[in-house]
């Protein structure tokens, strides 16, 4: 179903024919540039599925009666779009829907019963959104507890999400697992489809090699990262920019979308109307940052692998940074990612793109934005007119901002077992792997799991299984 709305640019008086496609989504940000004057039109969009009825709001443009337009958009909250352009009756007054045109480049429909590729995505960005509502206030207050060093409160907290017998919850090192099984529970539907099986076991192994071949080295390379209190203000960074992506998942919905794509948009034709550069810029320097903090861990592991001492560091062309502490106390986020690009297994891993001359215009303001093309031009030397200028469009902008998060993704895979580790090393005592091998009857896809969640089997343990 799509619904057309006339708008009125309140800047040069522009008409412009909208046709908004009514899909899944509740509600979802609408953002425009004006094609003749540029000015910003960002709005909502609310529907209630349950009556039906909907609504939209605009800001720097007024919903007038149909009238001849100068120019035509159709608006998404899940799919990429048409970018706006002059209107053309003969190919504009009946157009096919964005629904149709989407569903051409995912692969087309399927037989009845047979799952296609906008319905795979559907299902997983309505399960995040449904995350964001339902869970995501109290996981994020579960992990501002562990944060904090406030476990009094934990179990009582996490008891209603885990079951007993697999998460005893009575020890640290529970507190953590917990955690994590929430954190994996709640953000896998946001993640690549191969993201554990390429990304989380390559991490488990790579670990396992290193502390089998020096244990000694590992050890101490744990200590450090725990009794100089890295690894509680990593966990800390890493709780921000989870809060992060569920802040601005609205804006990312329709970018993500592209995974599930086998014709690729054409970008120069096609973008979004969820998003604007301002929206998602300083997300992508967040993301950025972090990674330039939490990176420690990920050299500390490279060191100890090749060069069998965690403090080591690799010859580079900065001649003063000899030791990890040296790296770590390195002020310029983009130069310590200059380290990462090797092939040292442990920076492979986490399949880090470094973009410092993005970085740096962001940073410095040495870019422009053209929101009716939604193409980002920038001067990487962080100066207007200094050095080459440089192109990119707004999808490609927030496909690196996601690529940064699934850094971030695999650091707390990183961060997760280094502090487990910790613990263990400690006397901490794990449950016992029989648990998870107990015979049981076998549980239908669609049934409740058994974890205590309230998810569906298939979306919950049955997942990871």
């Amino acid at each position: 179903m799509t619904h057309r709305v006339y708008l009125k640019c309140d800047v040069c008086g522009s008409i412009i024919l909208t046709r908004t496609q009514i899909g899944h989504l509740e509600e979802h940000p609408i953002r425009i540039h004006c094609a003749k004057c540029g000015i910003l039109i960002s709005g909502e969009f609310h529907q209630d599925p349950e009556v039906p009825q909907f609504a939209m709001s605009f800001d720097n443009a007024t919903e007038v009666p149909m009238q001849d337009p100068d120019y035509y958009i159709e608006i998404s909250g899940e799919l990429l779009t048409e970018k706006i352009r002059p209107f053309d009756k003969a190919k504009d007054e009946f157009p096919l829907p964005p629904f149709f045109k989407s569903m051409n480049s995912m692969g087309g429909f399927r037989e009845p019963g047979d799952e296609n590729a906008f319905s795979k995505f559907a299902n997983n960005y309505i399960e995040f959104l449904h995350f964001i509502k339902s869970d995501w206030p109290y996981v994020r207050r579960i992990h501002e507890l562990w944060t904090s060093g406030n476990h009094n409160y934990l179990a009582q907290q996490m008891r209603d999400y885990l079951p007993p017998d697999r998460f005893p919850l009575n020890n640290d090192l529970e507190y953590l697992r917990g955690i994590h099984q929430l954190f994996l529970l709640g953000f896998h539907s946001v993640l690549p489809s191969d993201f554990y099986q390429k990304t989380t076991y390559a991490i488990w192994d790579g670990i396992n090699e290193v502390a089998a071949a020096n244990p000694s080295g590992y050890k101490l390379l744990i200590e450090f990262f725990n009794n100089n209190g890295y690894l509680n203000q990593y966990e800390n960074r890493v709780l921000k920019i989870l809060n992060g992506f569920v802040e601005k998942y609205p804006f990312f919905i329709t970018t993500m979308g592209l995974e599930y794509y086998e014709v690729k948009p054409d970008l120069v034709q096609n973008g979004t109307t969820t998003v604007s550069f301002e929206d998602v810029k300083y997300y992508y320097l967040e993301c950025f940052e972090a990674i330039g903090e939490i990176m420690a861990l990920v050299v500390a592991y490279n060191n100890l692998k090749y060069r069998n001492d965690y403090f080591k560091m690799a010859d580079s062309s900065f001649k003063t940074v000899k030791t990890l502490q040296d790296f770590i106390s390195m002020r310029n986020k983009g130069n310590k990612l200059l380290f990462c690009t090797n092939t040292e297994s442990f920076y492979n891993l986490m399949g880090l793109e470094v973009d410092n001359g993005l970085r740096n215009a962001i940073g410095h303001d040495s870019y422009t934005y053209d929101g009716v093309n939604q193409v980002v031009s920038y001067f990487p030397s962080g100066q207007i007119e200094k050095g080459d200028k440089q192109t990119i469009y707004l999808i490609e902008f927030i496909q690196k901002t996601i690529g940064l998060f699934y850094v971030l993704v695999a650091l707390i895979e990183l961060l997760y077992q280094t502090h487990k580790a910790y613990f263990v090393s400690h006397g901490i005592v794990p449950i016992s792997p029989e648990v998870f091998n107990k015979p049981k009857r076998k549980i239908g896809r669609n049934e409740p799991c058994p974890c205590g969640s309230g998810k569906k089997y298939k979306k919950c343990c049955g997942f990871y299984k």
